[in-house]
């Protein structure tokens, strides 16, 4: 509505035309934004896919610098200075536990080495920005907090980051 574009993908797209049906892996991502002509680097880049979100994002940073970066984090840490991912598996998806993803701390060290300023943190939802971008001004907000809402997995590995 107000001129925005981007490109939508999920492995399932409920028949949205406008959505691309496609199951996100390390080996078809870079593909998947040239193939879509997705405009790159993006403003903004969102990424929720409750598993190898840690992984995927690591390989869309090689292909450019978006401004913004909102991921889903897994709170089932206790300090936001873990730094967790899970093992990458080409195929993984959520098995409705707490082996998702990637902690804060993970999201915190992945952007930072990248080049990004965590500006953002609430809920299961972490912001960062482009350092180029990061003003004095700009204001900072992270509010973690240990959430533990689904079933626990504890014999499921997590990879230090």
């Amino acid at each position: 509505r107000h001129g925005a574009t981007g490109l939508l993908i999920d492995a399932d797209n409920g028949g949205n035309p406008e959505v691309v049906q496609a199951f996100v892996k390390l080996d078809n991502i870079i593909d998947l934004l040239d193939e879509n002509n997705a405009p790159w680097p993006p403003d903004f880049l969102s990424i929720d896919i409750d598993g190898n979100d840690y992984w995927i994002l690591l390989a869309v940073l090689t292909h450019g610098m978006p401004k913004l970066i909102m991921a889903e984090v897994n709170t089932r840490f206790h300090s936001a200075e873990e730094a967790f991912t899970v093992p990458y598996e080409p195929n993984r998806t959520w098995n409705n536990d707490d082996h998702f993803g990637m902690s804060f701390g993970a999201f915190r060290k992945l952007m930072e080495a990248n080049g990004y300023t965590v500006v953002h943190m609430e809920g299961i939802n972490a912001l960062a920005m482009r350092n180029d971008l990061v003003r004095p001004d700009t204001p900072i907000s992270i509010n973690y907090a240990y959430s533990f809402g689904h079933k626990p997995n504890t014999t499921a590995p997590w990879v230090a980051v």
